[in-house]
């Protein structure tokens, strides 16, 4: 009698193994699902790399529009540049979407979205005051800038989130973006954050270019 109580309990444990490893094999991303996961978020680190060259124009155009020497060419180009900047941006905060899903991380997630959606909110609004100037008001440009700050600090958390499996990157990535949303906040300091943004962008292309290969 115990002799089959224990053949029965082996069979058991032996059917219990069976099904953990069918359910890990299950939850394990196929190697076709994996290499196209790879491949966008490396295209989203590329049009992080195409967001940045865009920057510089960008600030040119920005210059023009503070010494009001913008012709209605420049207006034209100056539309055109920022939409593509905003799309750009958008593709490459897509990146840490695909991560935050993949590895299950809800704050990635819904901060990246609120990033896309801050970025959204200040191309809307430079566009206005291109046609618009009159509006501009010191409580509007305040506000913008608070959004925008805050966007960037719960980023800066969220990216924090992948230290421990991305390291000193994930790190250094957070830490600047924490330190530029909070400059942002207290809006005397904003000029800092626009100063810190560039150098936190180049480290997150090169996270997202990790993050492909790792994943």
């Amino acid at each position: 009698m115990a002799k089959k109580t224990k053949n029965k309990i082996k069979h058991e444990n032996k059917t219990k193994s069976k099904i953990l490893n069918i359910s890990k094999k299950e939850n394990k991303p196929k190697p076709e699902n994996k290499t196209k996961l790879q491949k966008q978020i490396k295209l989203s680190a590329i049009f992080g790399i195409i967001t940045l060259i865009f920057a510089f124009p960008l600030g040119g155009f920005e210059l023009l529009k503070f010494t009001k020497q913008m012709t209605s060419g420049f207006m034209v180009m100056y539309i055109l540049v920022y939409l593509l900047f905003f799309l750009f941006t958008a593709l490459f905060v897509r990146g840490f979407i695909i991560t935050g899903r993949e590895l299950k991380i809800p704050l990635l997630i819904k901060a990246s979205f609120i990033m896309i959606f801050a970025s959204a909110l200040a191309t809307v609004f430079q566009i206005i005051l291109l046609f618009a100037p009159q509006i501009t008001t010191i409580l509007s440009i305040i506000s913008l800038v608070i959004i925008s700050g805050a966007a960037t600090l719960l980023f800066g958390i969220a990216l924090l989130k992948l230290k421990k499996k991305f390291g000193s990157l994930a790190t250094a990535a957070g830490v600047l973006e924490i330190i530029g949303g909070a400059a942002s906040i207290t809006v005397i300091l904003a000029l800092g954050a626009i100063l810190l943004a560039i150098p936190a962008m180049i480290i997150e292309i090169i996270l997202l270019f990790v993050i492909a290969k790792k994943l």
